[in-house]
């Protein structure tokens, strides 16, 4: 009957045994036993368990067969019940496997192969159950997959991000934070940061800092494995980790850069064009979101790009041109940059945002402009152009000398007072000394009341 099986060319002792040794024949048996267990979705024990539960087993049929000459009603009793625990089954389980196992007929079948004889047994397939394995097994491929995918689109950039967070890690960073972001996104790409592989304590999540929330997810990702997460939160982490490296870690660091400010948000931009072949939801809701941060692409503000050293001489010219291309909007709406989802922004640069408006940028700021008269390669050496150019770069386009303002502020308030109370005072006191006193004028100084 052995013999005659399909599988006799692969199962040990079915008609072919194995010539190797006994652990090994124990281990190939076992294995053999082990997916036919999962077919019947019970949970199993580890297979070393399984294997020395084999091994007592054959230890047991070999004392049986040394002995079998003695005539003993012992050894009849033990030959006897040795036969009868063949037709018994073979148990693999695991030890909690009834409280573990959550479906009922599950556990019943279970219960009924362990009775003598084994009264339960298998039946046909069960259509709806092969339904819904087929597809949790389309899904975990899908995830795969996309994983995948991901992984080849951070690769197409892993070089320029790895040399772009090396140059800003040599340089100074004003919190730790903004070092602990490079140094992830290193740690993320397979390198070493200088400082080493290390993971900080995760710090407050707020929404005063988008970092904050990639930093993060960072940790959460690299440590997904040692708790449960769902196909979809690691999904919707694993888009966000791809969006950040690829596309906004650049514009986070090279943002209190005003010269360049207007090159960088185009290169935003294309960043994101390119973005929707990776994933086109994530596209669509950073188009939407950044469309309204790109100032820097006005034709005012992109004044500010004539100072940029990174913006060859040839553009500049081009640039210096356009200065005398009258302005197709008004005088009450600013020519800026507007991106669509179906907008292409490969063929377009800075030049293409200078009309006759951005002018202005010189007007507001007081900036001598006659070095634009020459050519751009002569610009550093003009005393007027080291003059704009002083101005220009101490300007800062971001609001985080405001935030640590208000920062040494609250630090200020809470060494004053220690409860709410007095600190609740205290705000009533400065709003009442700005109703009395709106302005630093002697006159109002000498006119303003008394406090109560």
């Amino acid at each position: 009957m052995a013999e005659s099986t399909r599988k006799k060319q692969d199962i040990y002792l079915l008609g072919q045994p194995l010539r190797t040794a006994i652990l090994e024949k124990m281990t190939a048996v076992i294995r053999e036993v082990l997916p036919i267990w999962q077919r019947a979705r019970i949970l199993t024990t580890q297979e070393y368990n399984a294997i020395k539960k084999l091994d007592n087993m054959f230890k047991l049929w070999q004392g049986l067969k040394k002995h079998s000459k003695r005539n003993s009603n012992a050894q009849r009793r033990q030959e006897q019940a040795f036969v009868h625990s063949r037709k018994d089954l073979f148990d693999i389980a695991h030890a909690n496997a009834i409280e573990l196992i959550q479906i009922q007929e599950e556990r019943e079948f279970l219960l009924a192969q362990r009775e003598p004889g084994r009264r339960g047994y298998m039946s046909g397939v069960d259509k709806n159950l092969a339904l819904k394995e087929a597809r949790s097994y389309e899904r975990k491929r899908r995830q795969e997959n996309y994983k995948l995918y991901m992984n080849s689109k951070v690769e197409q950039h892993e070089e320029g991000i790895v040399s772009f967070c090396l140059t800003q890690l040599e340089q100074f960073q004003p919190r730790c934070d903004y070092r602990e972001l490079l140094e992830l996104s290193l740690i993320l790409l397979g390198e070493t940061p200088p400082r080493g592989v290390r993971v900080l304590q995760p710090g407050a999540l707020h929404r005063a800092r988008w970092m904050a929330r990639l930093i993060y997810s960072f940790i959460l990702y690299m440590y997904r494995h040692q708790f449960r997460l769902t196909r979809v939160e690691e999904k919707g982490i694993c888009r966000f980790i791809v969006f950040g490296i690829c596309v906004y870690l650049r514009s986070w660091f090279t943002a209190p850069d005003l010269l360049s400010a207007a090159r960088h948000d185009l290169q935003l931009v294309k960043r994101i064009q390119q973005f929707r072949d990776v994933d086109r939801k994530v596209f669509v809701a950073a188009a939407n979101a950044l469309s309204r941060h790109l100032w820097y692409v006005s034709e005012e503000l992109v004044g500010a790009a004539f100072f940029d050293d990174q913006i060859s001489h040839e553009k500049k010219v081009l640039m210096v041109d356009a200065l005398s291309v009258e302005s197709k909007t008004t005088n009450d709406f600013t020519k800026r940059l507007q991106m669509t989802i179906n907008d292409i922004f490969d063929e377009m640069s800075v030049k293409d945002f200078v009309s006759s408006n951005t002018m202005q940028f010189f007007a507001i700021l007081g900036l001598p402009h006659s070095f634009l008269n020459k050519r751009p390669s002569e610009w550093r050496e003009d005393e007027q152009y080291k003059k704009a150019f002083e101005v220009v770069s101490g300007i800062k386009p971001v609001n985080d000398f405001a935030e640590r303002g208000v920062a040494l502020m609250q630090d200020f308030n809470r060494a004053i007072v220690s409860s709410e109370e007095q600190k609740q005072y205290l705000l009533q006191v400065v709003e009442y000394h700005r109703t009395q006193y709106p302005n630093p004028k002697k006159e109002t100084l000498v006119g303003g009341n008394t406090f109560p």
